[in-house]
């Protein structure tokens, strides 16, 4: 899980093993952290005007975001007792250039926060006397982010069932005439409406100062799902794709990576092209900072199918 080894303020942790800053053999400098609160540079789509002065507003895309963390090996700081020449090798092992993108957790303040990142340069300071007798070595790391946005640790998930009616007042005959049940609620007997139906509806709160993008999952038996998003800060969004799915099958919308999947870490089948033509972009798929209302709909009645809705709350 990112950010599970740390445990105090100052401290980051890059993917699962490699944890710098206090208590550890990896010193954070008085340089600190570059690049974490900063607001990433950005590519506009505004249009100059042809006939007035200025442009025409179009919007704004930030650039991956780019995070310096000046750190120093220590030797007398590891708790596991490693020497320098052992610190280095976990430290170039951990940061291989050819890796994937892995979680970059931080915590200031106490407040953690994490995003995906890959080593952008490792540069270590001139081989001194202080790293030949004593192991120690300035070693400053970039990291960059394609995503610039920064994100809780905690991953929230609610799920929604399909509309369904409620049963209503209910009857039971009686000498021969149909009479209305009564149900015994808090020691006084009410009419008996039956169980509640279900809109199929769910407010998903995004904590943090940013759009955030979800991961929707349908599960089967159900045809046609779709999902409606619709907030304050946005128009409505539908997706809705034209499949039917079977008992045990699932179709998972990710907004970030952009993929539609059929049965996403078994086939990881593409159904991208199955959406419908009343539907907008998945990349449009985004949690405003605030409530969301998302609703689950289907063309089949079978109650047993559901939606679920995983997000992070987002930061810039």
């Amino acid at each position: 899980m990112a950010g599970e080894l740390i445990n105090q303020n100052n401290q980051v942790q890059f993917g699962p093993a490699l944890l710098m800053g206090p208590g550890t053999g990896y010193v954070v400098t008085r340089a600190g952290i570059e690049g974490w609160e900063d607001l990433p540079g950005f590519d506009s789509t505004d249009v100059p005007r042809p006939a007035s002065h200025g442009s025409w507003p179009g919007s704004r895309y930030l650039n991956p975001r780019i995070v310096t963390v000046d750190v120093s090996i220590h030797p007398d700081n590891d708790p596991a007792g490693r020497s320098g020449l052992a610190l280095k090798r976990a430290l170039d092992l951990a940061t291989r250039p050819d890796a994937a993108e892995a979680e970059l957790a931080v915590r200031v303040l106490g407040e953690t926060l994490m995003c995906r990142a890959r080593i952008n340069s490792r540069v270590p300071q001139a081989l001194s006397t202080q790293w030949m007798a004593m192991g120690e070595l300035g070693v400053p790391l970039q990291f960059i982010a394609t995503d610039p946005r920064r994100y809780s640790l905690d991953e929230h998930s609610l799920m929604a069932g399909p509309p369904t009616r409620s049963e209503g007042l209910q009857y039971t005959l009686l000498s021969g005439a149909d009479r209305i049940d009564y149900a015994p609620s808090g020691g006084v007997d009410r009419f008996d409406w039956g169980v509640d139906g279900n809109v199929g509806d769910i407010t998903v709160t995004n904590a943090g100062t940013e759009d955030s993008p979800p991961v929707i999952t349908f599960f089967g038996p159900c045809t046609t799902p779709s999902v409606l998003l619709q907030s304050d800060a946005a128009d409505d969004l539908v997706l809705e794709y034209d499949i039917t799915l079977a008992v045990g099958d699932t179709l998972t919308l990710d907004a970030r990576a952009g993929t539609v999947l059929l049965n996403a870490g078994s086939s990881d089948a593409d159904r991208a092209y199955l959406v419908t033509p009343r539907s907008g972009l998945l990349e449009e798929l985004l949690l405003p900072p605030g409530d969301s209302q998302l609703s689950f709909r289907q063309q089949s009645t079978d109650t047993s199918s559901s939606m679920t809705v995983t997000w992070r709350d987002a930061y810039m």
